[in-house]
């Protein structure tokens, strides 16, 4: 029943090898699969074929608008460090931005700054858009996402309390949870549970900024940023400014989450949503525009698609 001792090194020695070449093999596979030139080049097919039809073309501008941060935010720096642009740097100064901050300060500086960190997170942010690569673009993105909110934005010199940090905080831990419990494992793990987390995520920002106005907060480090009225859409824009929108919001977003109204909450929200990300957020500084209007527009759309017929542009509820 009991080997010896020889005995058992040399059937170690023996199968060793087996062993690192399987191992060696299925991690190899699995990298092939995750990031195949065929996977590639049929995804931007296919995705070619998507924006073909309104119905196509609404599910790749939501990809786009969800993994829109990290794409910008690596363009511009890359950008900045081969085409001599202006990086990251002005405006995260404006933006009251440092380095990164609180217990996951090492891995936060490694995952967002680091020499390789902008070229993965495009690449990251690509295979999302595309659909490519399963679930790794998910967990790098929606880990980023909670990387800079929870050691960067935090700790910006706004303060915590200030609803410009809180902003960016909440919208940034909505996007990371949106993300991540897309993932294959999470959706195991938590099962059910996942629809109503989505829920959260997807109106929680929302909900979390109308309770803010109700405080009636400084706006200055909004208007430091470049936020200066409703913007381009004019009165319009300005609904969504009106001391009542917020009510709109908060009863609106308590009857979608509690399942009591969906329809017209989803609209009203969703248009809400629309307003901000073409009117408001693009008077900020570059790119924190172009970054807010991104998570806007993701939470727009996806509203705005549940009482949209599939192949057509105009809410039917």
């Amino acid at each position: 029943m009991f080997t010896s001792a020889s005995a058992l090194n040399v059937t170690r020695a023996t199968l060793r090898p087996t062993f690192q070449k399987r191992n060696s093999t299925i991690r190899v596979n699995r990298v092939t699969r995750a990031i195949s030139v065929d996977d590639v080049t049929g995804a931007i097919t296919s995705t070619v074929k998507e924006v073909q039809s309104v119905r196509g073309a609404k599910d790749v501008l939501q990809r786009v608008a969800l993994y829109g941060v990290p794409l910008t935010t690596s363009v511009v720096t890359i950008q900045a460090l081969h085409f001599g642009g202006a990086g990251l740097g002005p405006a995260m100064k404006i933006a009251g931005l440092g380095a990164c901050a609180g217990p996951l300060a090492p891995l936060a500086a490694i995952w967002l700054f680091s020499v390789v960190s902008p070229y993965v997170q495009a690449i990251a942010g690509l295979a999302g858009v595309l659909q490519v690569g399963e679930d790794i673009p998910a967990w790098f993105c929606g880990i980023s996402f909670a990387l800079a909110a929870c050691s960067l934005w935090h700790y910006g010199s706004a303060g915590f309390t200030n609803i410009w940090t809180r902003h960016w905080v909440v919208w940034q831990l909505g996007m990371a949870t949106t993300l991540l419990t897309s993932t294959n494992k999470v959706k195991e793990v938590l099962g059910r549970k996942v629809d109503g987390i989505r829920k959260v995520a997807l109106i929680g920002p929302g909900l979390v900024m109308a309770a803010l106005f109700f405080q009636q907060p400084s706006m200055a480090a909004f208007e430091a940023a470049g936020f200066s009225g409703p913007g381009v859409l004019g009165p319009v824009a300005a609904a969504v400014l009106h001391p009542l929108w917020k009510w709109f919001m908060m009863f609106g977003g308590l009857a979608y989450l509690t399942d009591a109204e969906t329809k017209y909450s989803s609209l009203i929200i969703g248009l809400s949503m629309l307003i901000v990300s073409i009117s408001i957020m693009p008077q900020l500084v570059a790119p924190l525009g172009l970054m807010g209007s991104w998570m806007h527009l993701y939470a727009a759309i996806t509203l705005l698609k549940e009482v949209t017929p599939a192949d057509s542009l105009i809410p039917s509820v």
